[in-house]
């Protein structure tokens, strides 16, 4: 994972959200206040049955609801920027839309709305490079106490920041709500039956115990889990396996307890490697389904293979099993994903609604006036519900907990009412040390970086730069924010068709935790133009390398090229789709040599290729496009699951 982003020569907001962009205008010309709030039954008749609120069976479990504000109006000309989580970005868009076309000729406010993950956007906020951003409303409040604890230490970049709308209990308003699930292959959900925190503490902790409650059906148990200080269901996991080894609500002095720190690394242990967001193993998981061809039980066998169980949101599973996930090809899978609410409680994802002191009395109105449509106040005629576009998501009604009908009555896989005990969200203090604590109780990694040095990467990639030049600085700029525990080697990789008797790879460095070796030997990647690209052959010696004494480790190769396997020397007969099929077969991923392997596709590079060895390999692919900021996203999206 990434430690302390280094400062960046534009704003850190503006490389994360290139093209996540929708404008919207304000509702109608404001009357003068009204009331609040209007009950959420009388907002939205779909949801006014009484029958739906049930207090004698615990239903809804008891949330904090923050009044809105009144209705103000608003000059023209007034914009906001409101920074929305991923996941809930497309339904916050798709709403502004149509603010913006209900309020057609009244006036003329306009709200933008970009895609944010919560941890960048907390670090952006915290480290002054942010942007132009007046709300923020990341998944849960837990990263808003965050923020606000560190403005309160004096631990952010402008000593003036704040957030303005806070009630007096210490509440920010809720846009809407999913709790976080264990999200199972449903052939093992169904073997497993109930499950708790308590229970994936003791399956990390004793292998025999998860032996004995899967029959030795599924093999090891293996956890997807993503990096808690970028991710939301990494952050709302680690409290919960905090809190099930401690046996109570975590307090500080839970963080230095030996026995409880013991159970927690036993955890991290399980996890096969860390995503930077919890597609990461979904849009896996989706390929490996689709992978199968139609084969119900070989789709059983490898997606039970590839996970036992990834804590994420009880939404991402709706979205997961509607083969509706965004940012890879999904489909209805064959094995649907079971969401599992654990027994002894879970963490809601809140999406607060932030409103900070970077907005002027003008774009607070503003602000206020878009969170009573979210709220579905003030539509017109004929509008759509904005909480029912959530719920059309996966999400959860914010006021009631109600899912949308569809869902409710099971497709998607989830529970409408599900028992469900609260986990309290500790004091600032504590969260900021849970999350801070990670870098020692993760599980190491090792990882090679393997880099194409073939004649193709001295092409300009900018004026005055060569493509290797871009990698070198992408490197200087990732390899010191890589996480102290993993140890990195530098390869590299090219080859000739020609001369035979050229290496095809070279070790630079071999694994260390000396990060400055790697970063001076970074100047030794020089390509020749007479090289070509013995991709295979590299990849498949890296791996092999790692192989031996993998165990314990996330043991990865970080492949990183710009063009394709072509040291088939002249003349000679050869075949890339049975090399390419030799390649993945002997990378593809086994329990016994747990060693992975992350693409990054560069500028030319052959990107289907490299996907499907990324893919075999239990690991990712990624594409970097063709400029330098699109190369350093990537490689820092790679290292976030180490």
């Amino acid at each position: 994972m990434r430690l302390n982003p280094p400062p960046r020569p534009r704003s850190l907001l503006a490389g994360l959200l290139a093209g996540a962009v929708v404008f919207a205008g304000s509702a109608f010309l404001l009357a003068p206040p009204g009331p609040a709030r209007t009950d959420p039954a009388q907002a939205n008749p779909a949801q006014a049955d009484p029958a739906q609120a049930d207090p004698a069976a615990g239903w809804p479990p008891r949330v904090a609801h923050v009044p809105d504000p009144p209705r103000l109006p608003v000059a023209c000309g007034v914009r906001i920027t409101v920074a929305a989580s991923p996941e809930k970005y497309p339904a916050m868009a798709d709403i502004a839309a149509r603010f913006h076309r209900t309020s057609a000729g009244e006036h003329c406010g306009q709200v933008r709305v970009v895609k944010a993950s919560s941890g960048d956007m907390f670090e952006a906020l915290t480290t002054g490079t942010a942007g132009d951003i007046q709300v923020w409303s990341p998944a849960a409040s837990g990263w808003t106490s965050l923020l606000r604890h560190r403005i309160t230490r004096g631990q952010v970049a402008d000593p003036d920041l704040e957030v303005v709308n806070v009630d007096r209990d210490g509440n920010l308003p809720a846009v809407t709500r999913t709790p976080l699930v264990l999200a199972m292959p449903k052939p093992i959900a169904e073997r497993i039956g109930a499950v708790s925190w308590e229970s994936v503490v003791g399956w990390a902790g004793d292998p025999q115990r998860w032996r004995l409650a899967t029959g030795g059906a599924f093999g090891d148990f293996k956890l997807g889990k993503t990096d808690p200080t970028r991710s939301t269901s990494g952050l709302s996991s680690l409290l919960a396996t905090y809190t099930a080894a401690a046996g109570h609500p975590v307090g500080a002095t839970d963080l230095t307890d030996r026995r409880v720190r013991a159970k927690v690394s036993d955890v991290e242990r399980a996890a096969m490697h860390y995503g930077d967001t919890t597609l990461t193993y979904l849009c896996h998981l989706a390929a490996v389904d689709a992978g199968a061809g139609g084969d119900a039980e070989l789709a059983e066998q490898r997606v039970a293979a590839y996970v036992s169980a990834v804590p994420v949101e009880e939404q991402s599973v709706y979205l997961y099993n509607m083969g509706r996930q965004s940012d890879c090809e999904s489909t209805h899978p064959q094995v649907p994903l079971v969401p599992v609410y654990p027994t002894d409680g879970t963490v809601w994802s809140d999406s607060p609604y932030a409103i900070l002191n970077t907005a002027t009395p003008a774009q607070h109105r503003l602000a206020g006036n878009f969170l009573r449509y979210l709220h579905d106040q003030d539509l017109a005629p004929g509008d759509e519900h904005p909480q029912t576009t959530f719920q059309a998501d996966g999400f959860r009604d914010e006021a009631r907990l109600e899912l949308y009908p569809v869902a409710a009555a099971g497709a998607g896989g989830l529970r409408p009412r599900p028992e469900l005990t609260a986990i309290g969200v500790p004091e600032p203090d504590v969260l900021d040390r849970v999350r801070e604590s990670w870098q020692e109780v993760r599980k190491p990694a090792r990882i090679i970086f393997l880099i194409d040095v073939s004649g193709s990467m001295l092409a300009r990639a900018a004026p005055g730069r060569t493509r290797i030049a871009e990698v070198r600085r992408a490197l200087r700029e990732v390899v010191p924010t890589i996480a102290g525990r993993t140890e990195i080697g530098l390869w590299s990789f090219s080859g000739s068709k020609k001369d035979a008797s050229l290496p095809r790879h070279s070790v630079v460095v071999a694994p260390t935790l000396d990060r400055a070796r790697i970063l001076d030997a970074l100047d030794s990647l020089r390509p020749e133009r007479r090289f070509d690209t013995a991709l295979y052959d590299a990849v498949r010696a890296a791996h092999d390398q790692l192989g031996p004494g993998s165990a314990g480790h996330i043991s990865a190769v970080v492949v990183l090229s710009d063009g394709k396997d072509d040291i088939c020397p002249a003349g000679a007969t050869c075949d890339p789709a049975k090399e390419l099929r030799d390649l993945v077969t002997a990378v593809t991923f086994d329990d016994a040599r747990p060693v992975r392997v992350f693409t990054v596709a560069y500028a030319d590079a052959a990107a289907a290729e490299l996907g499907r060895v990324a893919l075999a390999a239990g690991g990712n692919a990624y594409d970097a496009g063709r400029d330098a900021d699109g190369l350093e996203r990537a490689i820092g999206d790679v290292i976030s699951n180490f």
